[in-house]
Formats: C-alpha cells, structure tokens, sequence
C-alpha cells in the first residue's frame, strides 16, 4: 500500500499557491517540540527498531493520557467545533480477534488515550509509534485552531488513503484509522514475503513518487523499518535531511524522515540495542547462508525484561540487556520453548550452545538452570539441584548426564542421573545419593519414606561411604552392603560423627529388641541401642560386648540410658541399673552395679583408691554375698555387711588366706586408716584382722592373740604392727604371732601372752616355748625391781637399775 505523502501535497501547492501558503499546511516546527533531532543521523535501513515499533504495552491509557495533555497544551478548538486530541472521545465498536490482533471490546465515548493504549496492546504496536503516526500523517497531537478540523480525524492514520485516489471511506473514522492502521503493521509483519520492502533484504527505495527522482539501494535491517516502507515507500533525500522539519527540494518526501524525528525528539533514540543486537548476531552467524537459514519471523521485541528475538528456519536469536545475544537452536532450543522461554522457568540464555569438556553431549547455560542434551535426550537442569550438580562436577561427576525433569515430591523436588539422583528440600537443601545407598533409600522409599530428604552428599571413609538424611542414614562397604539407620538410632549415629563415629559404621539395619520394647542397630564397632524411655545411645566396642554377653536389653542392666562418657582416660556407658567401664587400653570392660557400684562411687570410682574393675561383680565363695575385684582391691558386699572395701595389700593377704569362703570370713569394715596415718587393717566377719604397714607388709591377726593385741591398743601400742600371720609353736599346743616390738603367745593352758624387750630376748636366749621355761603363763608386769614375766617352768625378772636379767626355773 502507498500512501499520500508530504511532497505531493508540496506539488499540488507550488502549483496552487505560493510557498508562503505552502509552508503553515507542512506545519512549521510546533513550540514543544525541541530541535534535538539531527536529521543527518537518520539511518534509511533502521528507521526504528523492531523492539521499540512491536512494543504493545510501551503506555498505559493514563501514560497517553499525560502525553498527549502535554504536547496538546496549547490547542484550541477547531473553527469547525473539532476538538483537541487531548479531549476527543468517540464511542468505539467491537473487533473480532485474528492472526494479526487480539481484537477490540467496544465502549462509549472513549478517549483517543483509552483507544491508542488499547489498539496498541491488541495489535502489538508502540502507542509512542501509533502517536507518532498520527502526527506525521494529521498533525493530531499538537494541531489547534483553524487548521483542526474533522477531516483530520476521518483520515487520522492516512490508512487506505492512497496518493494517487481519495481515501476510501469504509475506514474513515479515528478508531477506525488506528486500529485498521496498526493491524496493517502486524500483516506487514506476518506476511513480509508478500510486500516488496523485507527485512534482510536489499531493496531500491525510492525518494519521490515522481520516479524521476531516482532511488538508491538501502539494506533494510529489520520489520520495523520494512513496515513504514511498505506504508510510506520513500526515503528522505539529502535535502529533506538537511531541512530538518522544513521543506527539501522537489525531489524530497519527508513522511519516514518525519516519523523518525518526531520519535526522536519525543521518545528519544530510535534504536534498541536489542533488535540491533540480533541482526549483528545473525550476520556474524552467516546469515541466511549461515547455521540457522533464513528468517521465519522479524525481529520482535517487547519480551519480558525489554528483550528481542527473531526465528529462523534451524534456530533462534534472543536478546536481553543482561544477556545479550544468544542462539537457540535443535533439542535445547525444543525443550527451552517446552519450558515456557524467557517467560518460564529458565529465562534468557546466556550462553550458546556448547559441547561437553568430553564432547559426550552438548549444554546452554540460562539465567535460572541450564539444558543439557546427551544420549537420555534434553533436560534442563536448574535451581538448587543444578547448584548441586555443578559443584559434584556436572556431567563429568560420578552422576553423568540428568535423564529426567525436575520432579516434584511432596516438600521438594528431585531430580535423576545417569548414575544418581539429585534431591532437595528447603529444609535440607540439595544433595546427590547414589550407587548401594541410593538402592537402600529406593527400598524404603526415597523422600517419602522413613529416611525422607538427603541431609548431606555422599561421604567417604577408609571403609566404605555413606549419606545422612532427615530421618537417619545410609552407610556402605563392598563387604557389608548398604544399611540404614533410622529415627532415634540415625540421629544418635549422625550425632556421634557418622562415619567418624567410635561404633564404627551399620552392619545391618535396624532391628527389634528381644524385649520387643526397643530397637538395636549393630556397628563394626559397636551397638546403638534405643528405647521411648531411654532414647538411644551408643555402646562402642568392648563395652557393647560386655553388655551383649550379660544378655542386653534382657539383662540387669536394662537399656543404655546415655552415651559414653570418657573418665580418666578410660570410657562409662550408664545403663538403667549399672553401668560398664573399660580401663584405658583394655580389651575388655566389666559392669559395676549395685551396693558394690555405689560403694566404689563413693570411694572415687576409677580415679580412687579401688581404681578399674577387672572383674564383674559374682557370688562370694561364703554363698552368702557378691564381690568385685578392682586394680586396687575389692569390694565385697551383702545384706549383712553392706558393701565393704579391701584395698592393696590387705586384699591380697585376704584373697591368700582363702577370702570370704576361708576361715577369715567377709569384711565387716572398711579398710581402716591408722591413727599413724601410715598403717591401715580390715576387720572381717571371724573377727580377725589384717593389718599392714609399710615396713611390714600385711599379716592377719585374729582370736586371742588379736583381743590381746587390741587391749595393749594394736598397733599404737609397744608391740606396733604384725610382722607375720599367727603361726603354730612346733611341739606345742601354742601358737604365737611376731610384732615389730614383741611376741603374743597362745594356748589353751596358758591364755594369750605377750613377750617383749629384753625379757622376750633373754626368753629366746633360753630356747623360747621349747626351752626349760615353756610358754609364758603373764604378761610382763613390774616388780620393786623393775619387770617380770611368768612361765610355765620358771621365771625372768629384769633389773632396769642394773640392767641384770635373772631367770628362775622350777
């Protein structure tokens, strides 16, 4: 379609009237309009960009509204009543939707804002262009007075108004005119093979209807610039670029160089980077001889974020000022359409298409994930499992191409690899299961299952690898397999350290304690051990196979009911009714419980005088009480006695001389600290007792000799502490036990006696029991001349003047 231009209606007044006439129907340059526009920049091959002419939603109707206040500030009513632009209104009709508009819902009295702004989002056409228009073809926007009149409305876009015939009165009207106008634009578009000026292609463009005036060849660069062609097929000539807004030569048609400048000076630039940036892209690309054919479409702009685009016969070009230019073509440019493009989930690409490091596949990075293509097809891979996969190492990780979509699952997504999958969560975020613990996770239903979402990516260790999730852990050896650890047990596993855990790592899954209260899970090194009254813990080592070999959860210790607590070097696990320790670098451990545990409690536990358990606690030989040996001693305990104390030496005299079972009997004391603060002793059931010192080791005393020894006052006393166990007097019915500072003799006849100093020595002198004077038959006591001792067979008395000692017999 041509249109009626400026230079013609230039001829018919040079004929008519004298320039003077001529130059008010141009319309000189209006007052609001500032002289910014330099016409020598006008570029006959992009008059505008396609990004800026197909921009539907560039105004809002109170956007137009302002504008058109602003430049029509000064308009004045026609002499014919026409209004101002700023003020006309119109009842509107409806238009059905077609290929080219989305059609029109019809109102009353309208306004020219409400019917631009609706026309241009319909048709996808600038309201900034469809006011331009409107100026270059009627003046309409800044035209007042005398020379506004209703013609000007009837032919408001100059659409169907050729410049060889009237305009054809079916599209008279201003609703009319712009729609139908506007809609011409978008089959321009959509049908450019049918019109002589195509984007891409080098046309011959006229400069005058008269075609004598030549033309010259222009490369025309896009739709936009294709479109005002076919509407006003002339360019500027060089004299109509230099007049600015005023007149040329005869040769000169100034309708595209108006358009340009009115833009200019009312919009600003012309040009988008965008459409710009796609038409370099595509002949940098070959053009039509290059990767991606011939175009299908124009350049389009308007896309989300103020992008462009066009399509060609094996690809895409889309452009964004973040961006950038960027191909699309084959199974990634498929699955990013599928993806909703710009608009969906992906957004602009970023890149072009490029191969693998390894070249087993090709990827495109977009703004919000990627697409990858391998043999499992294109899959776009985005958010935090692309993040994920990224930092595993991508295609190149032990996971390899994805060869599923992001799937959804109840509280997140997840994601499947060749050798793998990717799941995440808000709550967990994302992290990468595979090979025997993703088997195991599968069998018990991945993130719906009692494990739920991955807590970490897989960890190795020396022995295996491993995966904690939200509700427990998977762990795997070559010898093994995978096992889980669920609930309360997995918690307490992850907690210990996982794979760093002292109990080693599962060796089987989760099973039900015998007392089918509990569960027990077996570790290379150990056991955890959980119950709803005792939670669960650990048992690492030798103490979870002392607790196995009393009988576990049946025995009487019960549940775990804490984790292993490091004591002086060693380690405790507390149980409901005892407790088991292990001595620092001991292959086994032993219970303690009891009135035998609470008594070593008390007297220091493992850092006392008792030190660590070597034994767990059994029957006394006496049947009537428990004992428990310790690296210091032993504690004995029963309902009559209570839990006794035998420390060191004392013990080991006790345990010599046959211990509870033996003559000697339990203890019936403590061991007991003498007032010498060196010596101790042990009273036991016989009444005996064991004393030690020092100097001289632990000997028992018991019967009358120790009731005499405990009337001289033991140990405090001349005699000083046992140097030897009550032994018989050979040839005698006696027996006799050895102090530091004397003798106790003993015998049916005779009583218990005691013999010391020089009288003990002279009595030895003589042959002792087995001497003329016998067993001694008193204790020593004084005589007026100083001491004396009886016997059976004579006497010794000491002089302590003279230090004479005479013996008597009889």
């Amino acid at each position: 379609m041509s249109r009626r231009t400026a230079p013609r209606a230039v001829v018919l007044v040079l004929v008519l009237l004298s320039l003077a006439v001529l130059l008010p129907v141009l319309g000189p340059a209006p007052a609001d309009r500032a002289a910014a526009a330099d016409a020598r920049q006008f570029q006959p091959g992009n008059i505008i960009s396609d990004d800026l002419f197909y921009d539907g939603r560039a105004m809002t109707a109170p956007e137009v509204q302002v504008f058109l206040d602003q430049k029509g500030a000064a308009c004045r009513t026609g002499a014919d009543g026409t209004p101002c632009l700023k003020v006309y209104r119109q009842d509107t009709e409806d238009k059905p939707a077609d290929q080219y508009c989305q059609g029109y819902r019809a109102a009353w009295q309208e306004s020219a804002a409400d019917i631009i702004a609706k026309v241009g989002q319909s048709c996808g056409i600038s309201q900034r262009v469809l006011m331009v228009i409107l100026q270059k073809e009627q003046s309409l926007v800044t035209n007042t007075g005398s020379s506004l009149y209703a013609r000007r409305y009837r032919e408001a876009m100059g659409f169907a108004c050729p410049d060889t015939a009237p305009c054809n009165p079916a599209y008279n009207g201003f609703f009319n005119q712009v729609y139908s106008g506007a809609r011409q634009y978008r089959v321009y578009q959509l049908n450019a093979t049918r019109y002589a000026h195509r984007a891409g292609t080098t046309v011959n463009v006229r400069f005058h209807p008269d075609a004598a005036c030549g033309t010259s060849p222009v490369y025309i660069q896009n739709q936009a610039t294709a479109g005002l062609y076919n509407y006003t097929p002339y360019q500027p000539n060089a004299a109509a670029l230099a007049a600015g807004y005023k007149v040329g030569d005869g040769c000169s048609a100034y309708g595209n160089r108006n358009f340009w400048l009115y833009y200019t000076d009312w919009f600003g630039t012309t040009q988008s980077p965008g459409g710009g940036e796609v038409a370099r892209r595509y002949a940098a690309l070959g053009g039509e001889g290059g990767v991606l054919g011939a175009p299908r479409s124009a350049i389009g702009c308007g896309l989300r974020d103020g992008g462009c685009f066009q399509d060609y016969a094996y690809g895409a070009i889309h452009w964004s000022p973040a961006t950038g230019a960027r191909v699309t073509r084959g199974w990634i440019a498929d699955r990013w359409w599928t993806a909703g493009r710009e608009g969906g989930e992906l957004g602009y690409p970023t890149s072009d298409e490029q191969p693998t490091p390894r070249g087993d596949g090709v990827y495109q990075t977009f703004q919000r994930g990627s697409v990858y293509v391998s043999p499992a097809g294109a899959r776009v891979v985005k958010g935090w499992v692309f993040d994920r996969w990224t930092a595993l190492g991508r295609e190149q990780s032990v996971l390899g191409f994805p060869t599923s979509e992001e799937t959804g699952v109840a509280g997140g997504v997840t994601q499947s690899f060749q050798r793998g999958v990717i799941s995440s969560s808000a709550g967990t975020g994302a992290h990468a299961v595979w090979g025997w613990v993703l088997d195991k996770w599968t069998a018990l239903g991945r993130e719906g299952g009692v494990l739920g979402f991955p807590t970490s990516d897989e960890v190795a260790t020396a022995a295996g690898a491993y995966n904690t999730f939200a509700g427990g852990a998977v762990y795997s050896t070559a010898q093994t397999g995978a096992h889980a650890v669920v609930g309360w047990i997995g918690q307490r596993w992850i907690a210990a350290g996982a794979g760093s855990a002292a109990v080693g790592y599962p060796v089987g899954d989760e099973q039900r304690a015998p007392d089918g209260v509990g569960a027990v899970s077996e570790f290379s090194n150990g056991l955890i051990v959980s119950s709803a009254r005792t939670g669960a813990h650990d048992l690492v080592g030798p103490i979870a196979a002392k607790w196995t070999a009393l009988g576990g959860v049946r025995s009487f210790l019960g549940y775990p009911t804490a984790d292993p607590q490091p004591v002086a070097g060693g380690s405790v696990s507390a149980f409901q009714s005892g407790s088991v320790y292990r001595a620092p670098g001991a292959a086994q451990a032993f219970e303690v419980h009891g009135w035998i545990g609470q008594k070593w409690a008390d007297a220091g536990g493992p850092g006392g005088a008792l030190g660590w358990p070597t034994s767990d606690e059994r029957p006394a030989a006496d049947g009537a009480g428990v004992l428990q040996d310790y690296t210091g001693g032993v504690v004995y305990s029963s309902v009559r006695t209570g839990a006794r104390v035998v420390l060191g030496p004392i013990a080991a005299k006790w345990t010599a001389l046959g211990g509870a079972g033996a003559w000697i009997g339990a203890p019936v004391s403590d061991q007991l600290g003498m007032p010498d603060r060196r010596g101790a002793a042990s009273v036991f059931a016989s009444g005996a007792a064991i004393y030690w010192s020092p100097g001289t080791g632990a000997f028992e005393v018991h019967g009358w000799i120790r009731q005499l020894y405990s009337s001289l006052n033991g140990e405090q006393s001349f005699l000083g502490y046992p140097t030897s166990d009550e032994t018989p007097v050979a040839g005698t019915q006696a027996v006799v036990g050895t102090f530091q500072g004397g003798r106790i003799y003993s015998s049916a006849a005779t009583g218990a006696r005691e013999v010391h100093g020089a009288i003990l020595d002279t009595y030895l002198a003589q042959g002792g029991p087995a001497g003329a004077l016998g067993l001694p038959t008193s204790n020593e006591y004084a005589v007026p001349e100083g001491r004396a001792g009886d016997f059976e067979h004579g006497r010794i008395v000491c002089n302590t003047t003279t230090g004479t000692l005479t013996v008597t017999t009889h």
